[in-house]
Parts: structure tokens; sequence; C-alpha cells
């Protein structure tokens, strides 16, 4: 059997796996590599080397800065800051409250894991629930959601748009700026909040869970750690504290240990190094993650970060899943499997396809996927796709990459779509059809700005 057929198989093997849900996206990246050597196609002593590429090591820093952001209690500090501004601007305001829930998220989102800031303003939404009588899901729906777009507004906001530059990078066509995506996230943000706080309230869930603002504690300590779902950050079951106030159970504050001021200002002062290290690459010709291990070096030696702390942040599972649909996608463009995928493709939409359909097409499908699977499952395996597709028909694949980190960034329909999703279903008591009818509209909004900036800002065909 040809090399390419085997490839195939493996990538139809890894998509199943995926849907059933049963295995770990990490487990499942780590066997793409062992398959393919054992299906002869890599030899063992290249098969992992993917796992000390460029990429790889960009995904990385950028887990550990976020664990640096809630460990030196920066992300609390901003909790804290919505908390009193609410109670003294909103007046019990439900419209005020959702953009201010909406904005605060989505601006903490484009640079820190989503779960991890949906984990911070949890209570601090719970709360503000409780004191104005606002049900707990009007505003904890919108907060999720926040943290789906708010991901798309730069480089690191989430996985997926490392994942996009990540393929176009390895296949040479192309790469993705800093704020690149702002073009497609930023108005979506603006579009979703907006709509959630006007007309969209109507479809907000109505519902109340009694039990859920009761005894929230003041503070909650966050553990970024390695877990599971779409964005590859968890908490871990020691932060009893949130645990027990996202389920609505009585529990007293969480004492949290005075963090040195000094130690604040020096992860912001690293954490700046690291973003102007990815805005200046090309200028400087120094690759970004090496000023983000130097940056983590410096937290780490003054002890602003504590080495384990560092380590726990770091997400094994995407990162092993990353690397081994890196490994793939390589292996899908060597043995020419995606030459046999493109020209069934082609076969389907015609010698020139419409742009627009292309676009639509790709978004489409890594929307649908993105309800099921793990969002960096679905980018991870439609990007190698959406590049063979366009260089084949001689299109610039940035654009069809795009679409398919859009899609996958769609988290809107399904509690399982998202690790924040799933935190806010029982406290906010959000029901199928809450998902169901406040993010079928989000959905549409995705796919117009997609059809409308995404051929603007990279055409197809240029």
């Amino acid at each position: 059997m040809a090399p390419s057929i085997f490839v195939l198989l493996v990538l139809v093997a890894t998509i199943a796996l995926l849907m059933t849900d049963k295995i770990p996206i990490g487990v499942i990246g780590l066997l793409i590599p062992v398959a393919l050597v054992l299906f002869g196609i890599l030899e063992p002593k290249t098969a992992f080397l993917v796992l000390g590429d460029p990429l790889m090591l960009l995904v990385a820093c950028a887990f550990v800065f976020g664990g640096a952001f809630f460990k030196v209690g920066l992300a609390q500090i901003i909790g804290d800051s919505v908390q009193v501004f609410a109670d003294r601007f909103g007046k019990g305001s439900e419209a005020f409250i959702i953009v201010l829930a909406m904005t605060v998220t989505i601006v903490m989102s484009s640079v820190l894991p989503n779960l991890g800031v949906v984990a911070v303003l949890l209570p601090v939404f719970l709360s503000i629930s409780k004191t104005t009588g606002i049900a707990a899901g009007r505003l904890l729906l919108p907060v999720a959601y926040a943290s789906s777009v708010g991901g798309l507004i730069t480089l690191i906001g989430s996985p997926n748009n490392l994942i996009g530059r990540g393929a176009l990078e390895a296949a040479g066509a192309g790469t993705f700026g800093f704020f690149e995506f702002g073009w497609v996230g930023i108005p979506l943000s603006i579009l979703c909040t907006l709509y959630l706080a006007t007309i969209g309230r109507r479809w907000l869930p109505a519902q109340t869970l009694v039990t859920a603002a009761v005894g929230i504690p003041a503070k909650a300590s966050v553990n970024i750690s390695a877990g599971a779902g779409s964005s590859g950050i968890g908490y871990s079951t020691d932060d009893s504290a949130l645990l027990a106030a996202s389920r609505g159970e009585d529990t007293p504050a969480t004492a949290t240990p005075a963090v040195p001021r000094w130690h604040q200002i020096l992860t912001l002062c690293m954490f700046g190094a690291f973003v102007l290290g990815i805005l200046l690459e090309k200028q400087t010709g120094i690759n970004a993650y090496i000023i983000g291990i130097i940056a983590i070096a410096v937290l780490v030696a003054t002890r602003a970060l504590p080495e384990k702390t560092a380590l726990s942040s770091i997400s094994w599972s995407t990162l092993f899943f990353v690397g081994g649909i890196l490994v793939l996608a390589g292996t899908i463009v060597s043995t020419g499997a995606s030459q046999l995928i493109v020209d069934v493709l082609v076969k389907m939409l015609g010698g020139s396809p419409n742009p627009y359909v292309l676009i639509g097409g790709m978004f489409l499908i890594s929307l649908i996927m993105t309800q099921f699977m793990s969002n960096t499952a679905a980018a991870g395996i439609l990007a190698p796709i959406a590049i063979s597709l366009a260089t084949g028909i001689g299109g610039d694949p940035r654009a069809l990459v795009m679409a398919v980190v859009l899609g996958a960034s769609c988290a809107f329909l399904t509690a399982i779509a998202t690790p924040p999703n799933i935190m806010v279903a029982e406290p906010g008591n959000i029901k199928f059809v809450d998902w169901i009818r406040s993010g079928l509209p989000l959905s549409v909004m995705a796919f117009v700005v997609c059809m409308v900036i995404v051929p603007l800002v990279w055409p197809v065909y240029a």
C-alpha cells in the first residue's frame, strides 16, 4: 500500500479517536508519530524532532506567562476591580453589567488562557448576580462566549491561532502577525457584545439556580495546569473554593498569601518583553521563543515564579497534540496524501473554485467540528488540509487557514464545545436550548464577519 494511503488512514483514525472523546488529546498526539514509525513512514530518530520546533516552544512560553499572571495575583486584581466598578457604576443595569463582563473577559482572554480567565471571573459575577438579582446564567453565558472570541484578537490568545501560524510556516506558505487575528477578532467581539447586551438579552437564560450565589469566596485560587479540552488549560482539584463556588456550595473565603508588588511589576515587564519579541521578530532576527525563555528564566531566577508553577502551567496535553499534528501535517505533504485530498476537493468544486465557497466551506466545517471535539483538534486537523487545498488551486492559504481558526473559535452551540462553557453551565443553570438560542445568532455573525473580512484582508486569488 502506498505511503500516502497509510498517512490518510492515520488521519482518519485521529479524527475518529477525537470524536469518541475517550482518549486524551495528548495521548492521541503522541500516538500519531508512533503510528507513522510503525507504518514505516518516518524514521524513529526523526519522528519526535518536532517537539523542539519553535512553535512548540512559543506555545509553552505562552502557557507559562498565563500561569505567572495568576500566580502573582494580576488576574485576581483585575477581577476585584471589575466587582468594585460594577458595584459603583452598574446600578443594577443588566445591559451595563453584560457589556462590562464581556469587555473584561475579551481583553483578558486576548492574552491569557480562556479557562483561567473564566475561573477568576466566575465568583465575581456570581456575587454580582446575588447582589443585583440578575439570573447567574444571564451573566455567565456572555462571559463564556467572550472568552472564545477574545482569544481571536492576538496570536497568543488561543492555541488555535498558534496552530494556524505554525502550519503556514511549516508549509512555507506565509505567516500571521501578532495582531493580525484582530482583523476578525475585534469586529466579532464588538458585534457579540452589542448583540448580547441588547437584542440577544431576550434569549439569555431566564431561570436562576438559587444556590449558585451562596457562599461565594471573596478570592478563589486558580491553578493553571495541564488540563483537557480545547484550551488545554485546566484547574486542579486543589482549587476547592473555586470548584465549590461553581457548584453553588457554601464555602468560606480562601486565604491568599500576599504577593510582593515587585513580583507583579517584573511579571508585567517580562511579559511585555515577550510580546515585543513576537512583534519585532523579523526586525531583530531573534526568534520570539528565545526572548520568552529568557524572560521566564528571569522570573524563575528571581523567584517571582516558582519553577514548579512554571512547569505545571504548561498544558502538556495540548503541547503533545500540537506536536503530533505538526508531524502528521508534514507527512501529509511529503507523501503526496495532500495532493490526493486536493484532487478530490478540486473535482468537487471545479477547476477555479469561488473563493467565497472555499472560505465559507472551511469555516462551516471547522465550526461544526468544534462543537463536538476540542477546538484545538479541529484547527490542527483542518489547517494542513486548508493549506493543501489553497496551494493546489494556486490560492493564498492564509485565507482558508484564517477561516479554519475563526470557525474553531466559535464554540457557541454546546456546553461541551470548550472548557469555559462546561465551567459556567452548572452555576448558571444553562440548558441545551440556551446554547442554541444564543449561540446560533453569534455563529451567523461570525460567518458574516468571515465572509466579509477574510476575502478583503487575505484574498484567495491575489
